[in-house]
């Protein structure tokens, strides 16, 4: 006879309310803003509001395993998930796909960011685009937001929420 099992409902991270964990709001012109001591979180967040750069680009996601010593951004270490299921390496995850100067907004889960010895899916909530960060499975602890083309953010807040 066949018995199906039913697997318990996950621990800590998809029941546990979100809390914000850190936020950003601009006051001067800087070139990045970099966001550490995640690592007690297990499931990250983040809202980008309104973003602005002083040179047109798209506003990027960078992830560190190590509490920001390195922000990971070379080809290869993130894939994104486009038709026909191919992966196609990349440097980041973006906020957008169009390179501009005005305001960008977004919203990026890292649902396993936490866990050790996986890959951690990134999703792009606002493009409905799945990436996945394969340059290491350790824990995700800092993040990073900047512009891919360099220049200065200048405008904009930037919520980090961790559960």
């Amino acid at each position: 006879m066949l018995q199906l099992l039913q697997s318990a409902p996950p621990a800590a991270g998809g029941s546990a309310a979100w809390s914000l964990a850190n936020s950003w709001t601009y006051s001067a012109d800087v070139a990045n803003v970099d966001f550490t001591n995640l690592g007690s979180y297990n499931e990250l967040m983040l809202l980008v509001r309104n973003i602005t750069v002083s040179v047109s680009g798209v506003r990027v996601l960078y992830v560190s395993t190590d509490n920001g010593a390195n922000y990971r951004n070379t080809s290869g270490d993130y894939v994104n998930l486009v038709a026909n299921n191919i992966e196609a390496n990349t440097t980041g995850v973006g906020f957008g796909t169009s390179n501009s100067a005005l305001a960008r907004s977004g919203i990026i889960k890292i649902p396993q960011s936490g866990l050790n010895g996986v890959p951690k899916i990134i999703e792009n909530q606002t493009l409905g685009l799945g990436s996945v960060f394969v340059q290491s499975t350790s824990p995700i602890n800092a993040v990073r937001i900047t512009n891919n083309t360099g220049g200065n953010l200048t405008g904009g807040t930037i919520h980090v929420f961790g559960r």
